[in-house]
């Protein structure tokens, strides 16, 4: 267990403040710095560390931790041995007994003096990065926040051989590890991970020899290693495939003496070979190379993960996006190598392969990020790719051309496999409905897969690519109708309205609902005839709890369009089909039967709900009695009333939610019923539950039932853990009026003391005091409050613990206390922004100035979220000269380009200021990086765009939009109709087209 101490000494709090101040850092900087990373820690914690207040050895680590990685990214020059962790361990044990530690090997010289000895390598301290010792980049995902970290590792077998030979040097021994493997098996990696426990003590280094070359440096330098040395000779083979026999005998040689000489021991020396390279240093039992590898641990690394391994891998795998990528991509459990394949590909793709393999592989990444599935036909790639090669290229085609693309790209890498290859089918292949074409027969001939890496690369850097018509003919002709809908909604959403409604029509004639459904809206918004679509329509439209909310539109439209007959097919499947355990759905199915004037079917449904819909969905439960009381339907109504009152009780808040349901619509008997059940039946040691059901009996009327939930409680039999359900407890009695049961907890509390760390506990029980009529509490807690002691990094805890203490209305006599929330709250994120309106709106105008002024100086001005909130929060309160200080701090070439809406605030930020320059330069940026992911956001960008002098950015922007699926927009801003029938990917207006033109 970490326990915690103050620094009577004052030592420890001396030497960290002084540590923070030589890597010129505040300590919102050291909050900053770990923030979303597996080392982040309360901002709280780390000021507790400096001012020696229950100072814990993890505190005192994630504060070093912090400084050095400041050190680290401002390029300090700082002794490494500052931030030795066991010199803080012991400091933090021993106080002033601590020793200091030195930063380098020390005996005595010839004239008895101390002298310095030199030593290779860097402390493994500073060995932080592990590309730098050649383990492979892993590929990234959209998810991975910080793509230059490694996966989630998963040990296996050798790395417990590994780890027995590095506890041997721990130990003093000297020990030699050689894993073998094929390419990126994970070996480099296996040696990095095995470098850990080292760090954990003081004194050990690392030695990469490289330069000028490996086996100069190696063999020139390694008379110069001294003990506690990782020599680390990743790729081994490299440091004897060049020079004649004797030098490489020299360098085996010179690797045994060094195993061999105790004075220098100990010493671990790590290497990595492949299969062949082994068998070729080894393959001489008398060569010198083969007797050093008898003197060191050959540890074999299996290819794949399988058993027990794979196992772990599976579970690890939810923790790490890039390893559940792996298990999804890969069958055979080779992880490593599709890990370490993205990289490979990319450059074959950018720089390797012919023009016409380049087209095959554009092919396939633009059928991916358009919605294909990674079944790709041979014959859709070939009809598409000639339309991605130059009129210069195809003229330059030979015969064969395209089989010969395709063994390009099937060539593997780095184990990996290839940009694009064949699909092997499985000899036993799986039960399942196969995939068909728009014809409705299942595909045949070759299909090929595109590998995920590049799939992940196309949807990035072909974002803004539309396929050429080719492609569109293509995937309607060999697709699987199953993708079809998403094929034709990508279309849809570029302007290509004939290529979408081919996709559409094709995958509704197999009996695809969405796509009948998209198809109808799309001809009915060009203003062509739908009426034979009617009964088509009726007998499509999905009713599952994915796509039941299509069913109000298909009805509306069915009924205004008086085709009565189609509206009653389609309502008797309503009736039939809705999910009854999907409380939405069975909500919407009501309102549109009853839009649509289809009584016999509303009754009917009403009474499917009346005996079956679920009730074990508290949240849910409005969603349905809701529409039952809309509609009329006061028998089922009562009926489904009866059965949501014997809801299980053990979940407090789906019977509060039952409750207050049952309650909005008049179900009052029912209520009583469930409130009597609660009152009798409920457990009574839960602080926060008991609170949540006072307030949900008082909230229906039921007092009476109150009364007797309150009789049972017993303040000493209550969970003691939950001070925040405690004194919300305190206030729920307060309400139902149980002043002496409530007295009763307050004197538990005064007995066994409160915590008064939790800024919304803190508010609470002033609450309670406060309803209480306890004045006297009220002064003594805030008497003893301190601010810098609490939670602040709890902003919104904060914010209302501010809010309380504005009801207090205690004027000047918080002047200290509000002083020392502005000047210790972290700003780090949007939740500190709420806090400069409470300060304003409290009349602690300096303090609000004070937070305003380090809302300024400290915020990111990088992350856009946090940069558009706080120039909003500083306008809101008219801090104009912190506004300026905050446009002066933002370099537009580092402000994230993220979410449309916040960069539209800080160009409006940065122009309400003067900025003009920096505005522009954001929207600038804008213009050529914004995802145009959402519409209404990006529409809100535009508008200030446009606002701009010039309006380059706006232009600029607007260009992008189709090829970023926002036709809508964009057209929503071209006068006349020229485009009323959709664009062509080109960009020129789709000629007219007709239902009849389609095939």
């Amino acid at each position: 267990m970490t326990t915690t101490s103050d620094d009577s000494s004052g030592r420890l709090s001396r030497e960290l403040l002084a540590l923070r101040r030589l890597v010129d850092a505040e300590v919102s900087d050291l909050y900053r710095v770990l923030k979303d990373t597996p080392d982040a820690v309360a901002a709280n914690t780390l000021y507790n560390a400096e001012n020696g207040k229950r100072v814990s050895q993890r505190s005192v680590s994630k504060y070093v931790l912090a400084c050095k990685r400041i050190a680290e990214y401002k390029h300090r020059r700082v002794d490494p041995a500052l931030f030795a962790p066991q010199y803080w361990r012991q400091l933090h044990a021993d106080g002033d007994q601590a020793p200091v530690f030195g930063t380098a090997d020390r005996k005595a010289g010839d004239d008895g003096a101390e002298v310095v000895l030199p030593r290779l390598g860097s402390d493994l301290d500073d060995v932080l990065d592990p590309f730098d010792l050649e383990v492979h980049h892993p590929i990234t995902v959209a998810a991975e926040g910080d793509p230059a970290r490694l996966p989630i590792y998963v040990p296996r077998a050798h790395d417990r051989v590994l780890a027995d030979l590095v506890t041997r040097a721990q130990a003093g021994t000297s020990a030699m590890a050689v894993l073998v493997a094929g390419s990126s098996t994970g070996k480099t990696r296996a040696l990095w991970e095995a470098l850990a426990p080292l760090r954990a003590e003081p004194g050990w280094r690392l030695w990469h020899p490289q330069q000028p070359t490996r086996q100069r440096a190696l063999q020139e330098q390694i008379a110069h290693v001294g003990a506690r040395t990782v020599l680390w000779l990743n790729e081994t083979q490299r440091y004897f495939e060049d020079g004649s026999a004797a030098q490489k005998e020299e360098i085996a040689t010179a690797l045994r003496v060094l195993l061999a000489d105790d004075d220098r021991a100990p010493v671990l020396i790590l290497g990595t070979l492949w299969r062949e390279h082994y068998r070729v240093l080894g393959q001489d039992p008398g060569s010198p190379t083969r007797i050093l590898f008898d003197k060191a641990k050959i540890i074999t690394v299996p290819s794949a993960f399988t058993g027990a391994d794979l196992d772990e891998l599976r579970h690890t795998a939810a923790r790490d996006p890039r390893l559940k990528a792996s298990l999804d991509s890969t069958e055979d459990g080779r992880i490593t190598q599709y890990l370490a394949g993205g990289p490979e590909l990319v450059d074959r793709y950018e720089h390797q392969v012919s023009a016409a393999a380049c087209a095959v592989i554009e092919v396939a990444m633009d059928a991916r990020r358009m919605g294909h599935r990674n079944m790709l036909p041979y014959m859709l790639l070939r009809d598409a790719a000639a339309a991605y090669l130059s009129d210069t290229e195809r003229g330059e085609l030979g015969e064969g051309w395209f089989e010969q693309a395709l063994k390009e790209t099937s060539r593997s890498c780095k184990g990996a496999s290839g940009p694009v290859t064949p699909i092997r089918p499985h000899p036993l292949r799986a039960r399942g409905r196969p995939p068909k074409t728009r014809g409705g027969e299942v595909p045949t001939g070759p299909m090929f897969q595109l590998a995920d890496f590049l799939d992940q690369y196309g949807r990035e850097h072909r974002a803004e690519a539309i396929p050429p018509i080719e492609f569109w003919q293509a995937v309607a002709l060999y697709s699987p109708v199953e993708d079809q809908f998403v094929l034709g909604t990508e279309a849809r959403v570029r302007g290509l309205h004939r290529d979408a409604a081919q996709l559409w029509k094709n995958a509704s004639d197999q009996g695809e609902g969405r796509a009948m459904i998209a198809l109808v809206h799309l001809l009915r918004q060009l203003n062509m005839p739908v009426a034979h679509l009617a009964m088509a329509a009726a007998t499509a439209v999905p009713l599952d709890e994915r796509f039941g909310l299509s069913l109000g539109p298909v009805l509306h439209w069915l009924y205004h369009a008086g085709a009565h007959e189609e509206v009653a097919v389609l309502a008797d499947r309503v009736v039939i089909e809705t999910p009854l355990h999907y409380s939405s759905a069975v909500g919407t199915a009501l309102m549109d039967l009853h839009g649509a004037r289809a009584h016999d079917q509303l009754r009917a449904l009403a009474d499917r709900i009346a005996s079956h819909a679920a009730i074990e969905d508290g949240k849910g439960l409005s969603k349905v009695l809701g529409p039952l009381r809309y509609v009329g339907a006061q028998d089922q109504l009562s009926a489904f009333a009866d059965r949501v009152a014997q809801i299980r009780i053990d979940d407090i808040w789906s019977v509060d939610r039952a409750l207050r349901a049952l309650h909005q619509v008049g179900a009052q008997e029912q209520a009583l019923v469930l409130a009597e059940r609660v009152a009798v039946g409920i457990a009574v040691d839960s602080p926060a539950a008991l609170a949540v059901a006072l307030r949900a009996l008082h909230s229906v009327g039921a007092h009476e039932e109150a009364k007797c939930l309150s009789a049972r409680i017993d303040p000493d039999q209550l969970n003691s853990d939950d001070p925040r359900g405690l004194t919300v407890l305190l206030h729920s009695l307060s309400v139902v009026h149980a002043e002496d049961l409530r007295d009763a907890v307050f004197a538990r509390v005064d007995r066994t003391g409160f915590p008064l760390e939790d800024p919304t506990t803190v508010a609470l029980l002033l609450l309670g005091y406060l309803q209480a009529g306890r004045y006297d509490k009220v002064a003594g807690l805030l008497n003893g409050l301190d601010p810098v002691r609490l939670r602040l990094d709890d902003v919104a805890g904060v914010d209302r613990l501010l809010h309380t203490l504005q009801i207090l209305d205690l004027g000047g006599h918080l002047t200290g206390m509000l002083s020392g929330f502005a000047a210790h709250v972290p700003v780090h994120d949007t939740s500190v922004m709420p806090l400069l309106k409470r300060l304003q709106e409290m009349g602690a105008h300096a303090q609000a100035a004070q937070l305003a002024g380090r809302v300024a100086a400290e915020t990111s001005t990088e992350r856009a979220a946090v940069l558009a909130k706080a120039f909003e929060a500083l306008h809101d309160i008219d801090a104009h000269e912190s506004e300026r200080q905050l446009a002066a701090r933002v370099d537009p070439a580092r402000v994230e380009i993220g979410a449309p809406e916040a960069i539209a605030r800080i160009v409006q930020g940065l122009r309400h200021v003067g900025a003009i320059d920096a505005a522009t330069a954001v929207a600038e940026r804008a213009a050529s990086e914004l995802r145009l992911d959402v519409l209404a956001l990006t529409a809100k960008l535009l508008d200030e765009l446009a606002s701009m002098p010039g309006r380059g950015p706006w232009e600029r922007l607007r260009r992008r939009l189709p090829a970023g699926g926002q036709f809508d927009l964009w057209v929503s801003d071209v006068p006349g109709d020229e485009f009323r029938f959709g664009r062509e990917p080109d960009g020129t207006p789709a000629t007219a087209w007709a239902w009849e033109d389609l095939t």
